[in-house]
C-alpha cells in the first residue's frame, strides 16, 4: 500500500508543481494623441485610466506598459491601493525621439484589481497604456535577467539581450512606433526555445505586446515583425516561473479586450484582435456613423444585434455586432467597414470564452434621446432588456455630445470597461474611447436591466445613444461521477 500511495503522491506532486506562466487576460487602449488639456475642472491631475476586463485573481502577476511623448514623471496605481514596481533599472526608457517607454509590474496582487491609473504631474502629450495578467509566476523577487529597450528602424523589431535566464521564465515584450504611425500588421516572433503569442495589437497607433515562456537558460534577444518598415522602440522584462497564483475558473469570461479609435478617414479599417474564446462582441459608438459590415480572418459570420440607435441628426450612434461560435486566433485580423461622416468613432472588442454556440439572447433595440439638464447620474437604459436566464453576459454602451463617463452605477455588479483620461477635453469626442461608456455584467437573475453612468462634469449631455445586448453562456455539463467499482491493491 505504501508504494501505491507514494506513486500517487509522486504523480500528484508532478501535477501540482506544473508552473508554466499562463495568460489570464489582457487589455489595451488607444493613444491619447496629445490633446494637451491640463486636467478636468476641479481635478488638476493628469491621468490615463484603463480597466482589466475581469477582476484580477489573487497571487497573479500584473504587467502594464505605456509610451509617452516627452519625458514625464509617471506614477502607476490601482483601485486596491497596491504598490507597483518598475520593470527594472532601465525604466523609464528615454529614446532618441524624446519618447518615453515604461513597464511596471505587481507580483502577487491581492486580487480584485480592475482599474489601473497612470498619472503625471506634467502634461505628457501622447500616451497609451496596456495591461496583462498571468498566473504561475513568482510572487516575490520576480524579475530575472536584464530588462531594457532598443530603438530600431525596419520591419524586424528587436529588443535588447535578456542576459542569462532560467528555463520557464516568462518574457513580456512590447514594441511601440516612435511616432504612433499606423502599422499594417504585427507578427509574433519566431525564435528558438520560445513560442511567442500576441496579447495586444493596435495597428491604428502602431504598437503590439507579445509574451512567451523561454525553455533554455542562455541570453537571447526578443523580436517581433511588422508588415511595414518604420522606427520602433521595443522593450522587454522577464519573470521567474513558480507554482503560484490563481488560474481562472469562471466558465464565461473576457480574455482579451481591445479598444480601437477609428480615424476620420477610410471607410474600412483593418485591425488585429488577438483572441482565444468562442464569442467576439464588437461594441461600437460614434458621432452618427454606423458599421455596415465586419469580416475577419479566421472567417466568421458577424451579425448586428439590432438596428443602429441614434444617427447623424443626433451626432450620436450605437451598435453591437457579434461573431458566435467564433473561430479565433492570436493572429486574428478584422476589417470594419463604416458608413457616414467617418468621425468620432470607437470600437471595443470583447474576446469571450464559455459562450453558447448560438449566443445572442436578446437586444434592447437601442435607445437615444436628448438630456438638456445636468445630472449626476446619466441613465441610458431604464429596464430596457430582461435577460432570459442567470449566468448571461450583458454588454452595454452609450455615447453623448458632452462629458465623459467614468463609472457604471447600474445595474448592480456591472463592470465598467471604458478607458478615460484627463488629457482629453470634457466637451466632446477625443481618441480615448471617444469619451463614451462601456460595461459588461454577468447576470445572477432575470431582473430587467437599467444602465446608468457617472459623468466627469456638470454639463448637460445633450443628444445621446446607447444599447444593451445579452449573450447566453454555454450549457454547463455535469462532471462524470467516479466509477463505483474500486480496484483492489495488494499490500506490499
Amino acid at each position: 500500500m505504501r508504494r501505491f500511495l507514494f506513486t500517487l503522491f509522486f504523480l500528484g506532486g508532478c501535477l501540482i508543481s506544473a508552473q508554466t506562466p499562463t495568460l489570464v487576460q489582457s487589455v489595451w487602449g488607444e493613444n491619447s494623441l496629445g490633446y494637451n488639456i491640463a486636467g478636468w475642472p476641479g481635478n488638476p491631475q493628469l491621468y490615463y485610466a484603463i480597466e482589466f476586463p475581469e477582476p484580477t485573481l489573487p497571487g497573479n502577476l500584473l504587467v502594464c506598459s505605456a509610451v509617452s511623448s516627452g519625458s514625464p514623471s509617471f506614477a502607476i496605481s490601482d483601485d486596491k491601493g497596491e504598490a507597483w514596481s518598475t520593470g527594472g533599472p532601465n525604466y523609464p526608457f528615454r529614446d532618441s525621439n524624446n519618447d518615453s517607454e515604461f513597464i511596471w509590474y505587481q507580483a502577487n496582487n491581492a486580487g480584485g484589481v480592475r482599474q489601473v491609473k497612470v498619472t503625471s504631474t506634467s502634461n505628457p502629450g501622447y500616451v497609451s497604456v496596456t495591461c496583462s495578467e498571468f498566473y504561475n509566476v513568482a510572487t516575490s523577487s520576480a524579475l530575472d535577467g536584464t530588462a531594457g529597450c532598443k530603438t530600431v528602424s525596419g520591419s524586424t523589431l528587436t529588443g535588447t539581450a535578456t542576459g542569462t535566464l532560467a528555463s520557464g521564465d516568462l518574457v513580456y515584450f512590447v514594441s511601440y512606433s516612435t511616432n504612433t504611425m499606423k502599422a499594417s500588421s504585427f507578427t509574433a516572433g519566431s525564435q528558438s526555445n520560445i513560442a511567442w503569442m500576441l496579447d495586444a495589437v493596435d495597428l491604428l497607433d502602431g504598437y503590439a505586446v507579445q509574451h512567451g515562456v523561454y525553455s533554455s537558460t542562455g541570453s537571447f534577444t526578443p523580436q517581433m515583425t511588422t508588415g511595414g518598415a518604420g522606427s520602433y522602440t521595443s522593450c522587454e522584462v522577464m519573470f521567474k516561473a513558480a507554482s503560484a497564483g490563481t488560474a481562472p475558473t469562471q466558465s464565461m469570461r473576457v480574455v482579451h479586450l481591445g479598444h480601437f479609435s477609428f480615424p476620420d478617414s477610410g471607410t474600412t479599417q483593418n485591425i488585429q484582435m488577438p483572441s482565444s474564446g468562442n464569442l467576439l462582441v464588437a461594441s461600437f459608438t460614434a458621432g452618427g456613423d454606423s458599421i455596415s459590415g465586419i469580416s475577419s480572418t479566421p472567417a466568421n459570420t458577424w451579425t448586428s444585434t439590432g438596428a443602429m440607435a441614434g444617427g447623424p441628426s443626433l451626432n450620436a450612434s450605437s451598435q453591437i455586432y457579434y461573431a458566435g461560435n467564433a473561430s479565433t486566433s492570436p493572429t486574428m485580423a478584422v476589417a470594419v467597414t463604416r458608413a457616414g461622416s467617418l468621425s468620432n468613432d470607437n470600437l471595443l472588442i470583447y474576446d469571450v470564452t464559455g459562450a453558447n454556440a448560438s449566443p445572442l439572447d436578446r437586444d434592447s433595440s437601442g435607445q437615444s434621446g436628448l438630456l438638456s439638464s445636468a445630472v449626476s447620474s446619466f441613465t441610458t437604459c431604464s429596464s430596457c432588456l430582461t435577460p432570459s436566464a442567470a449566468g448571461e453576459l450583458v454588454v452595454m454602451n452609450a455615447n453623448q455630445d458632452w462629458c465623459t463617463g467614468t463609472a457604471v452605477t447600474a445595474p448592480p455588479g456591472a463592470l465598467f470597461d471604458s478607458a478615460f483620461t484627463t488629457m482629453d477635453s470634457v466637451d466632446g469626442a477625443q481618441p480615448i474611447d471617444q469619451n463614451g461608456e462601456w460595461a459588461h455584467l454577468y447576470t445572477t437573475n432575470t431582473s430587467p436591466i437599467t444602465a446608468s453612468w457617472s459623468m466627469s462634469c456638470d454639463e448637460a449631455e445633450l443628444y445621446w445613444a446607447g444599447r444593451v445586448a445579452a449573450f447566453k453562456a454555454a450549457p454547463q455539463t455535469q462532471p462524470t461521477p467516479p466509477s463505483s467499482v474500486q480496484g483492489t491493491v495488494q499490500p506490499q
